[in-house]
């Protein structure tokens, strides 16, 4: 941010190297996590016989006590150092403490606890050899305004025939807010939002709800011989996501139907005051808040094949057994409601969504790719090691509107500009990526390892996609061919 945009820049200040030295010398954090967890079990099994063996349960009881503890420098700390004008010990009064610096972040310092309660059991019911259900419920207290929760598990296998079987399962989570987003306060920092790098301020929540997931799975596996494999379709429903606002989709709901209402107006600090408020170039300083945001549903296929051979694909050399496998996951939905305005519904953020096969990487940088796999090969030696694998990830479409291709284009995600033609092209869906590694390991004489891992062989880019770094940080491996060597001694 430059001093025409920023009343409160000053340039000798900037760029003098000393006071930055001692800017940046004094901004530190001391952040410190603790938690202790005290468990216990009883289990036992039955003399209550069913057609698959006799009934078992389990039962048991926890204690966690999780503490997070910040201490600032009083530079970072926005309590010690409220204002621009604090540093010349003017402690003065701000209408909105921002800190000394206004644009770089300013923190509050913090010490908070929780204390957790749970009891649980889980029964286990042989009801035939082949047939197998087991049922489990867990309650949690976590006192406050997070309250307590009760989630139970219903879990079933039956083995249909020597080389089939079927499971399945159902229940209920649940994910308590942590105590940090619970409690007064708030943090500072810089994004890039549309190409410019703003002051966001991220609020935390006292009046979070806890986030809660309706889940299931059902599921093949077949064995034969040194084959095996599986088949699950997954579920997962969730309520009252918690979730961190978007800074990107805030400005973006930036008009003067959105700015005419007042709880979307404060949510800016802007150069003019408070009335300017339509335009994104009059921003200083956006506030997201840790809210529940939309209800959330999440489908798909895990699939899982693996051969064993007990020698070199059915030859003998030198005693080495090879295996082979492969695996996926193919991301049938994920589907988010509409993101609306905490102190408003009536102001959408952001519009409901699939997300799968899409991406939105000048936001909050997600990427979900409808199918990631893996598949590899493992020659194991009495002495050594060594594996090769293979790395897939689909290209992605963007979840924002497409390149139009005209005069105005340039300012869409979407939108590559074409040197030869001298016009702007949609990327379209992304490149897929396919990365190689080779890892060997050697096991030497007094008790030492030796390992060897060449990672991305082919020295393969990350595919092109319209972002800050022009790639998908989520998917892609900016780093090219990696070596790696090592070595490890057992005293």
């Amino acid at each position: 941010m430059n001093g025409n945009a920023n009343p409160y820049y000053n340039a000798a200040v900037a760029n003098d190297p000393a006071m930055k030295a001692w800017l940046y010398g004094t901004y530190t954090n001391v952040a410190t996590n603790q938690i202790l967890v005290f468990d216990a079990v009883i289990n036992k099994e039955t003399n209550i016989a069913l057609g698959g063996g006799n009934i078992a349960w389990a039962a048991g009881a926890q204690y966690r006590f999780d503490r997070n503890l910040d201490d600032w420098s009083d530079l970072g700390d926005v309590q010690a150092t409220p204002c621009v004008d604090s540093i010349d010990g003017q402690q003065g009064l701000c209408a909105n403490p921002t800190g000394p610096f206004v644009f770089f972040g300013a923190q509050k310092d913090n010490d908070v606890d929780r204390r957790v309660g749970a009891v649980f059991a889980e029964v286990k019911l042989p009801i035939l050899d082949t047939l197998e259900v087991s049922g489990a419920v867990r309650h949690e207290d976590f006192g406050g305004n997070v309250g307590s929760t009760t989630n139970p598990r219903i879990s079933a296998r039956w083995q249909a025939m020597d080389w089939l079987a079927f499971r399945g399962s159902a229940g209920t989570t649940f994910r308590a807010p942590g105590q940090a987003a619970l409690t007064p306060g708030s943090s500072k920092g810089v994004r890039n939002i549309a190409g410019s790098y703003r002051a966001v301020v991220t609020e935390n929540n006292p009046f979070l709800e806890p986030e809660t997931a309706t889940t299931g799975n059902l599921g093949v596996i077949v064995t034969a011989g040194g084959f095996s494999a599986s088949v699950d379709y997954w579920t997962f429903d969730f309520k009252k996501e918690l979730i961190v606002e978007d800074a990107g989709q805030l400005l973006g709901a930036l008009n003067a139907a959105n700015c005419a209402k007042p709880a979307f107006a404060a949510r800016f600090v802007n150069v003019g005051g408070a009335a300017v408020c339509t335009t994104q170039t009059n921003v200083l300083q956006a506030t997201i808040k840790i809210v529940n945001g939309q209800d959330t549903k999440t489908s798909g296929f895990d699939l899982r094949g693996q051969y064993d051979f007990d020698n070199f694909f059915g030859m003998d050399f030198y005693d080495t057994q090879v295996t082979v496998g492969a695996e996926a996951t193919l991301t049938k939905e994920y589907k988010r409601g509409a993101t609306t305005l905490l102190e408003d519904p009536s102001i959408t953020i952001a519009p409901a969504i699939d997300r799968a096969g899409k991406h939105d990487l000048t936001g909050e940088f997600y990427s979900f790719p409808k199918t990631r796999a893996s598949a590899f090969i493992n020659v194991a030696g009495e002495k050594w090691n060594l594996r090769y694998q293979l790395l897939y990830r689909e290209g992605t479409t963007i979840a924002a509107a497409v390149c139009p291709g005209d005069a105005g284009a340039g300012t869409t995600a979407d939108c590559r500009y074409n040197y030869a033609t001298g016009t702007y092209q949609s990327v379209g869906k992304l490149d897929d990526f396919w990365q190689h590694d080779l890892n060997l390991r050697v096991d030497l004489p007094w008790e030492t390892t030796a390992t060897l891992s060449v990672q991305n062989i082919l020295d393969t880019d990350p595919p092109f996609a319209q972002s800050f770094y022009n790639y998908d940080v989520t998917n892609g491996n900016p780093l090219g061919r990696v070596f790696k060597v090592g070595l490890k001694k057992s005293f």
